[in-house]
């Protein structure tokens, strides 16, 4: 895991990702696949499962009332966490996920 997401406090981003939500605000993708990676280094993905899709629903929902297109790179982190693949796999195939530049540019501003 890379030395910044080991960094990363699971409770601390959910909560923020909750609060973006509810304010009508679309978590970025990088900021979901960075979530995905340390469930997944931690072995909790299971137990964030569902949270999880939850969330990539309420992204969806949001996306739909502001007819928003919905970024690819959302989508096959979609289907990887409906896939019930290990947790290797899940691990490897969400390395291979490539988050659009435009959107990396947006929450590093």
């Amino acid at each position: 895991m890379p030395g910044q997401l080991a960094n990363v406090n699971l409770d601390e981003s959910w909560s923020q990702m909750q609060n973006m939500l509810k304010a009508g605000i679309i978590p970025s993708s990088e900021r979901i696949k960075e979530y995905l990676q340390v469930c997944c280094a931690k072995k909790d993905i299971d137990q964030e499962m569902d949270k999880l899709l939850a969330c990539i629903a309420d992204i969806l929902r949001l996306q739909e009332e502001q007819v928003v297109s919905t970024d690819l790179s959302l989508k096959e982190m979609l289907a990887l966490l409906e896939s019930n693949q290990p947790i290797n796999q899940i691990q490897f195939d969400l390395g291979k996920i490539m988050i659009p530049e435009k959107e990396v540019l947006a929450i590093a501003q």
